[in-house]
């Protein structure tokens, strides 16, 4: 999980399915031990980055709309997005009461 996460924000697309594959398999987990380390030692480096990701998405998306780019480029940083927004909505949709 540790060494995972480091590739949250990896160039290609098929690393950053596998890492919230494997974040949301491990957030799922209900050993009380498990979810203190998730919690305590890199739950806030993680979604600190996370946050800093999608917010570097938008200002993508914003630069790409007032330039005028090609709608494959619009359309890759829309997708980008919408990956991002979704798996948040999954493990905001999680059962993990901390």
């Amino acid at each position: 999980y540790t060494e995972a996460i480091r590739f949250f924000h990896h160039r290609d697309n098929m690393v950053r399915t596998s890492v919230r594959t494997l974040t949301l398999a491990v957030f799922r987990v209900t050993d009380p031990a498990m979810r203190r380390f998730v919690l305590h030692r890199n739950s806030q480096y993680y979604f600190t980055h996370l946050a800093c990701h999608l917010r570097d998405l938008w200002f993508k998306l914003d630069a790409l709309l007032c330039s005028g780019a090609a709608a494959s480029q619009l359309q890759e940083a829309v997708d980008t997005h919408e990956d991002m927004l979704c798996y948040l909505d999954d493990v905001l949709s999680l059962d993990f009461p901390e």
